[in-house]
This record gives C-alpha cells, sequence and structure tokens, in this order.
C-alpha cells in the first residue's frame, strides 16, 4: 500500500474583474500590473487568472508605510513652521 500524499495547498485563482473589484481599481489598472510584472498572473487561453497569494503579495509590497507626514495621517499636527500654517 502506497503511503497517503499530503494534500496540496489551497489555490484559489481569481478572475482580473474580482481584483479589479477587490482593490476598488479598473481592470486596466489589473492588466497593466500583471504586464508590468507587478502582480503575478497565469495565462489561461487569451485570459489571465491571478492566483489569491498574488494579490495578497502584491498588496503587501505595494503598501504605503505612512511616515506622519500626511494631513490624513493619525497624530498629524500643523505646526506653525510649516507653509501654510497660520494663514
Amino acid at each position: 500500500m502506497h503511503p497517503a500524499s499530503p494534500a496540496p495547498p489551497e489555490l484559489r485563482f481569481l478572475l482580473v474583474s474580482e481584483v479589479a473589484a477587490t482593490m476598488r481599481v479598473s481592470k486596466m489598472t489589473i492588466y497593466r500590473l500583471i504586464h508590468a510584472g507587478e502582480l503575478e498572473a497565469v495565462r489561461a487561453g487569451r485570459s489571465f487568472r491571478i492566483p489569491g497569494h498574488a494579490v495578497t503579495a502584491y498588496l503587501r509590497h505595494a503598501q504605503y508605510p505612512g511616515d506622519g507626514t500626511s494631513p490624513t495621517s493619525p497624530g498629524y499636527r500643523l505646526d506653525d513652521d510649516q507653509p501654510g500654517a497660520g494663514t
């Protein structure tokens, strides 16, 4: 009797439209990311399929660190020495 082989990890593929909707960007933006090599994808005929893990990896890599200098950053303060202060 053969030993049981380990179950393959679950691999979920997403459509370009699903990734675009999740990221709230256009499908063209997703196609550009794929063609630029920034987002991993598999070609299935004339279509692309994006592995779920590739979306997660892209978002981790593309995440803006936020250094507290943006007016939308938590704790941001407009000090008198910054341009536009006191007007």
